[in-house]
């Protein structure tokens, strides 16, 4: 037990979940529940179809799939190549996966068997298994990706909406050092946030620290309220900003905002790309968002 958060050791009869029109075949999460305790995560409504509680029993109790890399390494060994994401429902890479390992010991079921990989994260102890990651990059033949989720660098923020994760600074020196050890990396501009997120500044800023920090993609994705979590996150989210939050109860008619909001936002984003060089990662961005 941590900061109040219990780990509870289970077993998993599968390792991959087969996904349905995203970029990659299989989704795989070594743990359920998230430690991070961002306010806006998506994620709790998987909680919420559960009948579990999507506040502090998804933050604060952790279930550890412990067989979950030998799990893995039987079912890789049963399937041809395909490609595989981690963190599709939290994050791999959150504070107890430095006491169970089963991230680098999964990385090493797929040395054996390796395959296109790609791993979202906020949490910086990815860095420790940067040898494994390159060599799996060198054996897919550079098709291994680690995207550090990152919504703005405004401290502030951070502090309200993402208690338990690193700063946003050090997610950008860790994907440097990633980087720097020959793997590709990125960042995942999300949550955006309508009128809390999104400002010019706050995008320029962002972007411009990722290019600076070596990555090779931003990928932004817009907040997301989906009708069982959406009062959830609406409350957690005014806590920093009630104004832009009661907002959120007009322009979401949906789990998606109001065709007007999301055009603006759109436009905004591909201007602040554009201008801090990343052309390409628009078109990567609209295929992404049709897929979703």
């Amino acid at each position: 037990m941590s900061n109040g958060v219990v780990y509870t050791e289970t077993t998993c009869k599968s390792a991959l979940n087969k996904a349905s029109g995203m970029p990659f075949e299989w989704g795989a999460n070594p743990y359920r529940g998230c430690e991070h305790a961002c306010g806006y995560c998506y994620a709790r409504k998987y909680y919420a179809r559960m009948g579990r509680d999507i506040g502090d029993g998804f933050d604060k109790t952790i279930e550890v799939r412990t067989n979950f890399p030998e799990v893995l390494r039987a079912e890789l060994a049963k399937r041809q190549r395909s490609s595989v994401a981690f963190g599709t429902a939290t994050d791999p890479y959150q504070p107890c996966e430095g006491r169970y390992g089963l991230m680098r010991r999964s990385l090493e079921a797929l040395l054996d068997h390796p395959m296109p990989t790609s791993i979202v994260t906020k949490g910086t102890l990815v860095v420790r298994d940067r040898d494994l990651l390159a060599e799996l990059s060198r054996r897919t033949g550079g098709d291994v990706r680690v995207i550090f989720s990152i919504a703005t660098l405004d401290p502030r923020f951070w502090r309200d909406l993402e208690p338990r994760t690193p700063p946003p600074s050090q997610r950008l020196r860790a994907m440097r050092m990633l980087v720097d050890a020959g793997i590709t990396a990125g960042v995942l501009l999300a949550p955006i946030l309508p009128g809390i997120t999104d400002s010019d500044e706050q995008l320029d800023a962002l972007v411009s620290a990722a290019h600076e920090h070596g990555a090779s993609m931003i990928i932004p994705s817009v907040l997301k309220l989906d009708r069982d979590i959406k009062d959830f996150v609406i409350d957690r989210v005014a806590q920093h900003d009630p104004s832009a939050a009661e907002s959120y109860r007009e322009d979401y008619p949906g789990s998606d905002p109001k065709n007007a909001v999301r055009k603006d936002l759109d436009r905004r984003v591909r201007a602040a790309i554009r201008r801090c060089a990343f052309p390409g990662d628009v078109k990567e961005h609209e295929r992404r968002r049709r897929a979703a």
